[in-house]
């Protein structure tokens, strides 16, 4: 950086921001995805153990501090939802978090995208009566919604439909996830190389987040593939998908496994949430689109850096 061979810097992520100097001498560009204090805030009212609740609260207050002064040290702020927008929007202009004079950097929605050649809409065969909840199961919103499923949905699916199938796929589940492999109704895959294969073969795929940020992976993924999304509203809320039409949304247990039965049962129902999630990926999460965006967001934070400067020479 202080050979100046660069125009502009893009770091991701909270914790990479320990990499940077503490005098920047080009313009940053933070790209922090998510709000991670609200993250924490939600891990200390809904983490499954006694252990990430205490973690959750803790780091809930200090890492507001931390986003807090990190907001006014670059020139432009990504995030992924409107959700996180807001979150960091008042964050940065909480007085008791301290009194820093500069102004906080304009904050943007850039929402992921989805590779649609990789992910291909599919229109063969589905392995009937088969759930799929995939992510990568060390995270902790994935282990709180995996057990959440099996412990409080699936036994009302299952009193409807004894003969559903529940696929738990990704990588490093803790014992706690693992254990739910003792019904014979569940299969926890732990790491596949392409997850393409089990969310396409499935019915419908399942994401009942008690507590998310950002947008879920998981969702897009599924939605691009063709295969109907169930979901908690902490999950669409990092999304523009309309419910009832591109996905289904639901919180409470019973209205859970009933969205999902509605779902099985309603093949017009299906295609129709099949096809318009599709849709959906096509127009929001199409990386073209977003590649343009980002574009224009470097263009203007260097631009807004030179001017910056012009104006201190004077």
């Amino acid at each position: 950086m202080a050979g100046g061979d660069f125009d502009l810097v893009h770091v991701e992520f909270i914790r990479a921001l320990g990499a940077l100097p503490k005098q920047l001498p080009l313009p940053v560009v933070w790209d922090a995805v998510d709000c991670i204090s609200l993250l924490y805030e939600q891990g200390a009212k809904y983490g499954v153990t006694p252990m990430l609740r205490f973690i959750g609260k803790r780091e809930a207050s200090r890492t507001r501090a931390y986003e807090h002064t990190q907001l006014r040290r670059f020139q432009h702020v990504l995030v992924t939802s409107p959700r996180d927008q807001q979150a960091l929007s008042a964050i940065a202009q909480d007085a008791r978090l301290g009194e820093d004079k500069r102004p906080p950097a304009p904050i943007t929605v850039l929402p992921h995208g989805v590779d649609q050649e990789y992910y291909q809409y599919y229109q063969g065969e589905r392995q009937p009566d088969t759930l799929i909840f995939s992510g990568k199961m060390s995270f902790h919103a994935n282990v709180a919604g995996a057990l959440h499923l099996a412990k409080n949905i699936m036994p009302l699916i299952w009193r409807e439909r004894p003969q559903v199938r529940l696929v738990i796929a990704g990588s490093k589940p803790p014992a706690s996830v693992r254990s739910l492999a003792r019904d014979p109704r569940v299969g926890v895959t732990g790491y596949i190389d392409d997850l393409r294969s089990s969310i396409r073969e499935a019915h419908v795929a399942v994401c009942p987040l008690p507590y998310a940020v950002g947008v879920q992976n998981k969702a897009l993924e599924a939605m691009a593939l063709g295969t109907p999304v169930v979901a908690s509203s902490h999950v669409t809320a990092g999304l523009k998908a309309v419910p009832g039409q591109d996905i289904l949304v639901a919180d409470e247990p019973e209205l859970f496994a009933q969205a999902v039965l509605c779902l099985l049962d309603d093949q017009a129902l299906w295609q129709m949430i099949s096809q318009n999630g599709h849709m959906y990926i096509e127009k929001h999460h199409n990386w073209k689109h977003i590649v343009n965006d980002l574009t224009s967001i470097y263009a203007q934070s260097i631009y807004d850096n030179n001017a910056s400067l012009f104006a201190q020479e004077r």
